[in-house]
């Protein structure tokens, strides 16, 4: 409804044109009356007493005392901030309880039409416990029943309390409740509420089968201990919508989002921010979908914020259906025992993207951690990690129980019924630290390794792994290799990444300095490695069995440290550049790959001695190595066209320790008269890839004419992404707002890219204008998903000179400078 203000001149004219407005004025004020307070009535309930449908309480500033119960009929109850636009309206405009009862209770009739709150400030309210049920407790300051339709904007809610009482709605403070109606709430700041008891929450919602909309809460929850300083709980939306929400200081506590269905729906809950400052113990966010009659919830979670949580659980998240999480950062969080993200999807399915966490902390010298990420039927895309630390107590008896151990400390992940991804993984300078006491061990049992710490993932079906970096993983206190009798396992080196699938790929995996193993891969029935670097990693570069292809791989000092295996046992070791533990189907092909440096070794390639092979390799490089012997086992094995430090039968090898490496590339790379250089298989089948800019020459990381090349940048599959020493760009929350970028380049001739970030779906344009205004250039126009993005500028029809760059949508505008040279 559209409302007007007209003002008419005294005079002839004037007279006139009220005669003529009369009955529309008289319409007008018939639907839609402002009644002023103090001006018209004395008292804010005595103007909602006279109001009509659609009318208007308009308070003056000032503080105002009693209890207030609103119309049937709608209504908007507001400040002067309704017209004004001025927060100092806001803040000077106060609604006391006076700590005697509900501050605004809307009528408990069966139903009420809207009721718009605008720009107030409620303060003083006193929330009433009738039980133990959350629907029948009554909120400090406003309290909404079934039926009720809401809207709350702009207000502030400041000092309100809940006596002690068991019921969660009762210890909301700022209570909003609504069943079968619908609830609007936008800009609104929640502080010093007073609930005491752990129960309680400073905002409870329960509201069924109708609309809701959340956008831009903020709650201090310095003086409060409750358990849920927000707590939404949705039975069957029609609409679902939260944005916006900030909770600060709040004290071993959690953010709670609760969506019952019994038909398909989807919930968006986005832009999510809790944090901590001082000694507290933080809040964390729990999101749960519970769905019946073989409906599905789709629950899509975007930038969430979860830091400085402290012995409890900073993010839950528990579907039946799909749940696709994309921005999550988990930071400075610690909790000696359980978990610190848990992705409980039993029954679903979904996706963690863009996953951040960073200097966080499990366990202690007492508690026993559990994994500090663990997800159930969840792929993950671009997830870094960081400084993180996992503590495992030291066992009382080490000899007896194995010690104390965990696989999959940092991350584990289990498909229960679906294959697995994982695409864009970063972990640096994560540290486990086993407490446990290996020294002068006679054990009954041996002791058993940590694997999988930074990734460990299950899936029946496979598992592929992509553009993967790990650096600088710690594990200083390994568990032993130990003299043991043949009934007994043996305890070996343990590993950064243990994927376990009957197939598994890898594409684009590099490690470097690890402490105690790289890959592990168990019940893999067929196995395909490639583009991969294994670098400075003690003990063991990967552990692998069934039938394996390597394919452009490096090992690079993946060097032996003491053990306490005798010579009479020493086959049972696994520490070799290659462990292979064999299978139902055994054979082990090296395609392209490189060992060098690897020392200490008894074998760069070892066999499990139970188990009989097959092993071949093709234009491989094996140089610069220490080792008793160049393989172990009993294998059927075949050598073509390869480059070794000692004579192995087969066609096209070559025999010499030093393949000239490249001195200033160093490792891999080839020098230019390094006798590797086109001396691998002549088949066509394995020419190098072809440079399109020098027909006859092959393509850089390969060198010479396009027959292959000896060693991991040769042959069809060469690629020099995973032997540049650059990790991947490291995943980045979303802003609140939409973000524009500055151009790249900038100077720019004549094409430059200009990047922009999206908090939240919406449609949006990007313009280019030069300085007089003029519009020069729509570059992208219409709907965008929540994300980062990238449009090209190409400038080659304009003149030289400056040119702003203008993001437009969503009540949100921003702009850039950049510079065209020519």
């Amino acid at each position: 409804m559209t409302r007007r203000v007209i003002r008419i001149q005294a005079g002839t004219l004037g007279k006139v044109l009220i005669t003529l407005a009369l009955p529309l004025l008289m319409a007008v004020a018939a639907v839609a009356n402002v009644l002023r307070v103090p001006e018209d009535y004395t008292g804010i309930q005595a103007a909602m007493n006279a109001t009509a449908a659609g009318d208007t309480v308009l308070v003056n500033r000032g503080t105002w005392t009693g209890l207030l119960e609103s119309p049937v009929h709608a209504l908007t109850l507001a400040s002067h901030f309704l017209y004004s636009s001025d927060t100092t309206d806001i803040h000077s405009t106060v609604l006391d309880g006076e700590h005697a009862g509900t501050i605004l209770r809307v009528s408990n009739s069966a139903y009420v039409e809207r009721l718009r709150v605008v720009g107030l400030t409620f303060s003083h309210g006193q929330g009433v416990s009738n039980g133990n049920n959350p629907q029948q407790n009554i909120g400090g300051a406003i309290h909404a029943p079934d039926g009720a339709s809401l809207t709350i904007e702009n207000c502030v809610f400041d000092g309100n309390r809940a006596e002690r009482s068991a019921s969660d709605l009762f210890f909301a403070s700022e209570d909003v409740t609504a069943t079968y109606g619908s609830l609007t709430i936008r800009n609104i700041r929640i502080r010093n509420s007073r609930n005491d008891a752990r129960r309680g929450a400073s905002m409870f919602v329960f509201i069924e089968r109708k609309q809701l909309f959340f956008t831009d809460v903020s709650i201090d929850a310095s003086e409060s201990t409750a358990r849920w300083p927000f707590m939404l709980a949705v039975i069957d939306p029609d609409t679902f919508l939260c944005t916006d929400i900030e909770v600060f200081n709040a004290d071993s506590s959690n953010l709670s989002f609760e969506i019952v269905s019994s038909e398909n729906r989807e919930a968006t809950i986005s832009n999510i921010r809790t944090y901590t400052s001082g000694l507290r113990k933080g809040c964390g966010v729990s999101f749960l979908a519970t769905s019946s009659n073989e409906s599905v919830v789709t629950l899509s979670l975007r930038n969430i914020d979860v830091s400085g949580v402290v012995d409890a659980l900073p993010v839950y998240v528990s579907n039946q259906g799909r749940t696709v999480c994309d921005y999550l950062r988990v930071a400075d969080c610690r909790r000696a025992d359980h978990n610190l993200v848990r992705m409980n999807l039993i029954e679903g399915e979904g996706e963690l993207r863009h996953f951040v966490m960073e200097n966080c902390v499990c366990g202690d010298s007492v508690s026993m951690p559990d994994h500090m990420v663990e997800c159930r039927n969840m792929n993950l895309y671009d997830v870094a990690l960081s400084d993180n630390t996992l503590v495992l107590p030291a066992s009382d008896n080490v000899s007896d129980d194995r010690g104390n151990h965990i696989d999959g400390a940092f991350i584990w992940v289990h498909n229960m019924d679906s294959p697995g991804v994982i695409d864009g993984f970063t972990s640096e300078g994560n540290l486990l630290v086993d407490l446990d006491d290996y020294s002068n061990l006679h054990p009954i049992r041996a002791p058993h390794e940590n694997d999988g710490r930074e990734l460990l993932f299950y899936s029946p079906e496979s598992i592929v792994l992509r553009n993967a970096v790990i650096r600088n993983s710690r594990q200083p206190n390994h568990t032993p290799e130990l003299y043991t009798p043949t009934y007994m396992d043996v305890s070996t080196s343990g590993s950064c990444v243990y994927l376990y699938a009957p197939s598994v790929f890898v594409d684009g995996l590099k490690m470097e300095d690890c402490d105690d193993g790289g890959l592990m891969i168990g019940s893999g029935d067929t196995l395909l490695i490639q583009n991969s670097v294994f670098r400075n990693v003690a003990r063991t570069g990967m552990k692998i069995g069934g039938i394996a292809l390597l394919r452009n791989v490096l090992f690079d000092n993946i060097d032996a440290q003491d053990n306490y295996l005798t010579a009479g046992f020493a086959d049972y070791t696994r520490q070799s550049a290659i462990y292979y533990g064999g299978g139902d189907e055994c054979a082990l092909h090296c395609e392209n790959v490189t060992f060098t440096n690897c020392d200490d070794m008894r074998r760069p390639i070892g066999l499990n001695p139970y188990v009989d092979a097959s092993f071949s390799a093709s234009n491989t490089v094996i140089a610069g190595n220490t080792y008793e012997m160049l393989i172990e086992g009993p294998a059927t094995e075949s050598w073509s066209h390869c480059y070794v430090q000692e004579a192995v039968e087969g066609e096209g090898n070559l025999i010499g320790n030093d393949p000239l490496f490249d001195p200033e590339r160093g490792i891999p790379f080839l020098a230019p008269n390094s006798p590797c250089i086109d001396a691998g298989n002549p088949d066509a089948a394995y020419n190098d890839i072809e440079d399109p800019e020098a027909p006859g020459f092959a393509l850089w990381p390969s060198q010479g004419g396009l027959r292959n090349d000896i060693g991991c940048t040769g042959g069809p599959f060469a690629n020099d992404s995973m032997f540049v020493s650059v990790a991947p760009a490291r995943p980045i929350t979303l802003p609140t707002s939409p973000t524009l970028g500055d151009a790249y380049p900038n100077p720019f001739n004549p094409i430059t890219t200009i990047p922009f970030t999206l908090s939240q779906p919406g449609h949006f344009t990007l313009q280019a204008y030069n300085l007089r205004g003029q519009l020069v250039a729509t570059l992208a126009e219409g709907e965008f998903l929540a994300g980062e993005h990238r449009v090209t500028f190409d400038g080659a029809a304009l003149a030289s000179g400056v040119y702003l760059i203008r993001l437009s949508g969503e009540g949100v505008a921003e702009t850039r400078k950049a510079l065209l040279l020519k």
